[in-house]
């Protein structure tokens, strides 16, 4: 599954972003770290299987916001042009860690 050419760093919710902006306003913008990670495991599970890392591979490796992302952002009124600006030039750039 390919995600479609832009709108990809837009899959996550307003609050995520409206931290992001308060991160960086108060000049916290050091590495982090992110898990994808299972909410609720199986009932009886005897083993678990991790499926989908070439698709969080390719998002990542894609990763960015393209101009109608930011443009849809600057039209809510909430972000400031300093957090749009970032974002205009953020892209993935660590590394992924991942079970055999």
């Amino acid at each position: 599954m390919r995600l479609p050419p832009g709108g990809q760093a837009l899959m996550t919710d307003l609050y995520e972003l409206t931290m992001a902006q308060s991160y960086l306003r108060h000049g916290m913008t050091a590495p982090a770290s992110f898990s994808l990670f299972v909410r609720k495991y199986p009932q009886d599970r005897a083993y678990l299987v991790a499926a989908g890392l070439e698709h969080v591979l390719d998002f990542l490796q894609d990763f960015h916001f393209a101009e109608e992302d930011l443009a849809y952002l600057r039209s809510t009124g909430i972000f400031g042009d300093d957090l749009l600006e970032h974002l205009a030039k953020l892209r993935f750039t660590g590394d992924v860690w991942a079970v055999p």
